[in-house]
């Protein structure tokens, strides 16, 4: 299915973007971003666009704006950086796991790199397979930071009675790691990798456990495992003890130098990869 993304210019196109807010995720009013601070996003330089498909029907959304990056091991230069901060994309239900999202990300990166933007940042939950295996797969982001329930409590179908436990993604736009992975991503998986949590229990009803126990960072590359799929567990005490030991598993890593630069899938389990010492130039 082919898109067209176009950058609003009008209130009443932001006013669609209210209402889509709402539809796709089941949000409250006080949880929607408003028109008049969605039109102020996009007249300063900001990214807010609608989503066409082939009929030229909206089917989705961006919300973006600029922000600053602040020097990390990126940078070889001690300044800020100029940045995209991607909030919100959004797609109608109908119309979701079609590989929708992954061209919107590109289409986004294309009006990025016009401007002179080389690097995209958003968050995303570790626990939803599905965005982990788009965002650090498919794309090329990687993390080196994990936000404990960044945004509170959330009103809205997706959270449940989790917290909202985000990682926040880099996107180098132009990076020799992204180029690789847009042009041959492998799902090729390196089973030499020691797993510091490996799933070794699960319940009556076959809902896979933490590990009781795990091994220290000391590899160079190494794997945190977590089921293929959590969506149908958010509601569940399962999927609070995976948030628990995942948080101090990922905040232990990224103090100790790790970067996530990946998520593999293998007999129904998620692996996210972790390097230490991580360069974005292959």
């Amino acid at each position: 299915m082919g898109i067209r993304v176009h950058s609003v210019t009008t209130i009443a196109e932001c006013h669609i973007v209210e209402q889509l807010q709402q539809s796709i995720w089941g949000c409250d009013d006080t949880d929607v971003i408003p028109g008049h601070i969605l039109i102020t996003i996009a007249k300063e330089s900001g990214m807010i666009c609608l989503v066409y498909d082939e009929l030229d029907e909206v089917i989705g959304f961006i919300i973006a704006f600029l922000a600053l990056h602040h020097n990390k091991q990126h940078l070889s230069h001690d300044k800020q950086l100029l940045k995209l901060a991607s909030h919100q994309v959004g797609v109608i239900s109908d119309k979701q796991n079609k590989q929708l999202g992954y061209q919107i990300k590109l289409a986004q990166r294309d009006m990025a790199l016009a401007r002179g933007i080389e690097l995209i940042t958003w968050t995303f939950d570790p626990l939803q397979g599905r965005n982990a295996r788009l965002n650090l797969h498919k794309l090329g982001a990687v993390s080196q930071t994990y936000y404990r329930n960044i945004y509170g409590n959330m009103n809205d179908g997706f959270n449940g009675d989790l917290d909202t436990d985000r990682f926040l993604v880099e996107w180098w736009l132009d990076s020799d790691h992204v180029k690789h992975r847009l042009d041959q991503p492998t799902d090729q998986f390196p089973s030499s990798y020691t797993v510091v949590n490996p799933i070794t229990e699960s319940t009556s009803d076959g809902f896979l456990l933490p590990s009781p126990q795990t091994v220290p960072f000391t590899d160079q590359t190494c794997f945190i495992e977590l089921p293929a799929d959590m969506n149908m567990l958010t509601a569940m005490p399962i999927a609070r003890q995976w948030q628990q030991q995942i948080a101090y598993l990922f905040e232990t890593a990224f103090e100790t130098g790790y970067t996530v630069t990946d998520l593999l899938r293998h007999r129904d389990r998620n692996y996210f990869v972790l390097e230490k010492n991580w360069s974005q130039t292959e």
